[in-house]
């Protein structure tokens, strides 16, 4: 016997499998994996890209809206004086002006 010679439980010889079908099966394999791999990651990446798009075009919480309208309203509000109270108290008031009269105002005095 040759040391390449195999043998089933029953004692019949076998032969060593013929190498071009286990190339292509093997060949077939690795380029399926390779389709399964890429076609699962192109998935993921349009759910993941829907889902930003989804996020970013949604409707903003109401809350954000009304606090960016107040705080609008106060930056644009004509000059008027600002009282500091803690505890029922008076301790402090400074004048609250809108940006735009601060930004002339500023640079009037740096200009003159």
């Amino acid at each position: 016997m040759s040391g390449h010679d195999h043998h089933n439980d029953t004692g019949e010889m076998l032969e060593d499998p013929a190498a071009a079908p286990t190339w292509v099966i093997g060949l077939m394999s690795v380029g399926l994996l390779a389709f399964t791999f890429l076609a699962l990651q192109g998935v993921e990446t349009i759910g993941s890209k829907s889902e930003f798009a989804r996020k970013q075009l949604q409707i903003e919480p109401p809350e954000l809206m009304n606090l960016i309208e107040t705080q609008e309203a106060r930056i644009n509000r004509a000059a008027h004086w600002e009282r500091v109270v803690v505890d029922g108290q008076e301790i402090d008031r400074y004048l609250t002006i809108p940006i735009d009269e601060a930004m002339r105002a500023i640079a009037t005095e740096a200009g003159g």
